[in-house]
């Protein structure tokens, strides 16, 4: 009986010491993996990322962060290739963002990049149709559902502000350049930093005829320093802030 015991408490042993490993192990990757993906710049890099975070996934099937940045880093990835490149990408980047929802439903992370990649993937469908229609309310529920649970959350008002001012209005859906502009106003005002949500706000602001303030905003963007999380792409967002001014 005390050699069983002995052998019951060494193998408790074991295992705690290989979980604690494993677990170890997993943070280590992780933090590569996002190490990788704050050179995005260079999109060799998010490929690496990208490579470590389903490094994780071999192990670890269900590991909610590893899916989600994985949607992430697919999102960035299909935004910054060739179009023809684009949709099996977002593809990629729905299928991850999806499981992290499903597998966490109140995690906000997963149901915002979910989200996120539903909404780039139905741009890349063309002409807008009722098949367009169904994935523009999943991008919709989404987002409302992440906001239920993260009344705060900037990114999710600019995305709303995107889907209303895209999605053709009334009789034929649910589109509202009026709802447009109260989510981008939002977002504009959680997060003053972000270019891409002022962006956001011009191109709502010229989608209603206001010419004047939709160039205010967009000079604005022209003078903002970096936003400190994303500085490659306030790199890009000041490029196409210059863009929409030459076009207005």
């Amino acid at each position: 009986m005390r050699k069983t015991g002995r052998c019951i408490a060494i193998l408790a042993a074991l295992g705690a010491a290989s979980t604690a490993v494993l677990s170890a192990n997993i943070t280590g990757i992780l933090e590569q993996a996002q190490s990788a993906y704050n050179e995005r710049a260079n999109p060799s890099r998010v490929r690496e990322a990208i490579v470590l975070w389903q490094e994780i996934l071999q192990t670890e099937p269900v590991h909610y962060e590893a899916l989600w940045r994985l949607a992430k880093a697919h999102w960035w990835l299909g935004d910054h290739s060739a179009e023809p490149e684009q949709k099996p990408i977002f593809e990629k980047a729905m299928e991850y963002g999806q499981k992290a929802a499903e597998l966490y439903p109140d995690g906000v992370e997963g149901r915002y990049w979910y989200g996120v990649s539903v909404g780039r993937y139905v741009e890349t469908l063309g002409p807008f149709n009722l098949s367009k229609l169904s994935l523009a309310r999943t991008v919709k529920t989404e987002m409302e559902t992440v906001l239920k649970l993260d009344p705060q959350h900037a990114g999710a008002r600019h995305v709303l502000s995107v889907v209303y001012r895209k999605v053709p209005g009334k009789p034929f859906a649910f589109g509202s350049k009026k709802k447009a502009l109260k989510y981008a106003e939002e977002a504009v005002e959680l997060d003053p930093a972000s270019l891409r949500y002022r962006i956001g706000l011009a191109e709502v602001l010229i989608a209603l005829k206001r010419k004047d303030k939709a160039r205010a905003a967009l000079q604005e963007v022209l003078v903002m320093p970096p936003h400190p999380e994303y500085g490659p792409e306030s790199i890009e967002e000041k490029d196409r802030a210059s863009k929409l001014l030459q076009e207005i």
